[in-house]
């Protein structure tokens, strides 16, 4: 984990299946100064819960959290594990719901399964180059740009990491009821082009939560970081101002230690 500033909140950032520090980078660029910036990493973990383990034995007693992708399913996950630690909460291009069942969870790994198989036959790289393109909105302007820089993010990254995070997502959980047992503040934000996690899907976790904004965002994909990233960097502003009633760091402590 990586920390990039120091100032009183912590804002820990997760990244998107084979997804890195670089693909929050045009955010932290944005709020390197005003808060506290760590952004985690947890290649060849393959399951939700030690990813979201990993996080909180390097994280700060309390802090705020926000991922993208499979990383709001780790942060979800943290939720479920340490929600007396989580001040607030953004999850982007993400759901909350387990593995479908029947012939739509099959289609689901046998598409895995196929990303698998062709990084493992021509590498990670043919991978990244087949995959990127399904990641932004075919109306952005730097649609090319972003699908490169997309591409050469996700060919860095390894064959084992790949597999380990695909079997994470096979047996990830419904995380409904940890949505709405959370009281902190949440900003959930939806890329209005994303077919892999659309708007519409995002929008149903609207209604589980307490105390919650949820945005679509406008010619964005499954990576609104890198497509809008000044529209996300001041939604994420606006939520990191919210007041908050969660305890204190030295009462969350206690509630961990009592727990």
């Amino acid at each position: 984990m990586s920390q990039l500033h120091s100032t009183s909140q912590t804002l820990i950032l997760l990244p998107g299946m084979v997804c890195d520090q670089l693909s929050w980078a045009p955010v932290t660029n944005s709020l390197e100064g005003e808060v506290k910036l760590m952004t985690a990493t947890y290649p060849k973990l393959d399951s939700l819960a030690a990813m979201a383990e990993q996080v909180l034995a390097m994280a700060p007693a309390t802090f705020a959290l926000a991922g993208h992708s499979m990383g709001g399913r780790v942060a979800m996950e943290i939720c479920r594990l340490a929600p007396e630690r989580v001040e607030r909460l953004c999850l982007m291009a993400t759901e909350h719901t387990g593995k479908p069942a029947g012939e739509t969870g099959q289609q689901e790994t046998r598409a895995r399964m196929g990303m698998i198989d062709l990084a493992r036959q021509q590498g990670m790289r043919a991978m990244a180059e087949q995959w990127a393109p399904s990641l932004i909105a075919a109306d952005h302007p730097d649609q090319a740009g972003l699908i490169g820089r997309v591409a050469d993010m996700i060919a860095g990254q390894s064959l084992d990491t790949l597999q380990a995070h695909i079997t994470a997502g096979e047996h990830r959980q419904d995380s409904a009821s940890v949505l709405s047992q959370l009281t902190c503040p949440m900003l959930l934000i939806a890329g209005e082009a994303d077919t892999l996690r659309p708007a519409s899907v995002m929008a149903q976790m609207q209604d589980l939560i307490t105390d919650c904004q949820f945005e679509s965002i406008a010619v964005c994909g499954h990576m609104p970081m890198m497509e809008q990233p000044e529209t996300v960097s001041q939604l994420m502003r606006g939520w990191l101002r919210k007041p908050s009633t969660h305890p204190s760091t030295d009462d969350a402590v206690a509630l961990k230690g009592s727990a």
